[in-house]
């Protein structure tokens, strides 16, 4: 339910400002923001079909700063058309792989953060992940 509730929000409150216009100076444009909550959401996908299915789990750096950069570089070129898509596919993903979880999944360790249970990836990384984004865009638009 949250996950079709963050997927709404995100169509009312983002899809709208996902053109091709240029970023702004300095700044991340909409279509980025986009780009870059996907790429977050197939993580956590990632992360949640790893531990179901005990596969090596992706990457999860402590540097944020560092793998946000790397996602904005594999993403800089891509159109609004294509963020698009592309969030909506991993909106599909993060569902059928949390879907695809048993609770005794989700209370699994998550890799790499100690203290951590692997359901808490989702939040961060859906209607957390969006709340936060929004509240950037919102502000630099006075």
């Amino acid at each position: 339910m949250v996950i079709a509730e963050t997927r709404a929000a995100e169509a009312a409150g983002l899809l709208p400002l996902c053109d091709d216009a240029p970023r702004p100076a300095g700044r991340w444009s909409a279509r980025d923001n986009l780009a870059h909550l996907a790429a977050w959401r197939d993580h956590a996908a990632s992360l949640l079909e790893s531990v179901r299915s005990g596969d090596a789990p992706p990457v999860e750096s402590s540097d944020f700063d560092e793998q946000n950069g790397q996602i904005f570089e594999a993403m800089r070129d891509m159109n609004a058309a294509e963020v698009r898509a592309d969030a909506d596919r991993s909106w599909d993903k993060l569902s059928a792989a949390l879907e695809a979880c048993s609770d005794a999944d989700l209370r699994q360790p998550r890799p790499g953060r100690p203290g951590q249970e692997v359901w808490e990836a989702v939040p961060g990384n859906a209607h957390l992940h969006l709340a936060e984004h929004l509240g950037y865009l919102h502000a630099e638009a006075g």
